[in-house]
């Protein structure tokens, strides 16, 4: 390959020449430049969800993923567009498979908060409720600690009642109190 045959489409594009097996993929997308001896190698690395392409002199090889094919004598436009073509596609199967992963994920958040629903429909216990909304709430949102605080409106004055206390980073005892909610307190 020649620098004036490479375009900016694959300028993100990192030349890792290797010997011995190819490298499996990841979630980025991929291209292999594939000679014959690296076909059955890449047929059996590449499943058919792999964000990779290969682009092959002559004929390509068979694999699960799409193969692009130049020709032996092509002009450099045509090699620039194949490998143009290549690229765009395996970002777009990049992007498909971010994709997939984002519509799993946010099919799991709805799951678990249907379960979440039905849970706290079923408590009849109000300290097992507020530690399972805590608890629920923290592991939705996949945080390492939370507070739960109430409202609490009286007869002389509103206060804010510092109910639950979950770290899974520090321990610490937590000791249930209150604080009159007024202009003269810090809440």
């Amino acid at each position: 390959w020649s620098s004036d045959v490479c375009s900016s489409d694959l300028a993100a594009l990192a030349d890792r020449p290797t010997t011995g097996a190819p490298p499996a993929p990841g979630n980025a997308p991929v291209v292999y430049l594939a000679d014959g001896a690296w076909g059955d190698a890449l047929g059996a690395l590449l499943d058919a969800d792999a964000a990779a392409v290969v682009i092959a002199w002559g004929q390509a090889p068979a694999v699960a993923v799409p193969a692009f094919s130049i020709p032996m004598k092509a002009e450099a436009e045509v090699v620039q567009a194949i490998v143009d073509a290549a690229a765009q596609t395996a970002a777009g199967r990049a992007e498909a498979l971010a994709l997939t992963a984002r519509a799993v994920a946010a099919e799991e958040r709805i799951s678990a908060l249907n379960a979440i629903g039905i849970a706290l429909s079923s408590e009849r216990d109000l300290d097992r409720l507020l530690d399972l909304i805590l608890t629920e709430a923290r592991r939705f949102t996949g945080s390492d600690a939370g507070s739960l605080y109430l409202l609490e409106d009286g007869e002389e004055h509103t206060q804010l009642r510092f109910k639950l206390a979950h770290n899974d980073a520090v321990e610490f005892e937590f000791a249930e109190r209150t604080m009159p909610l007024n202009d003269a307190s810090m809440a």
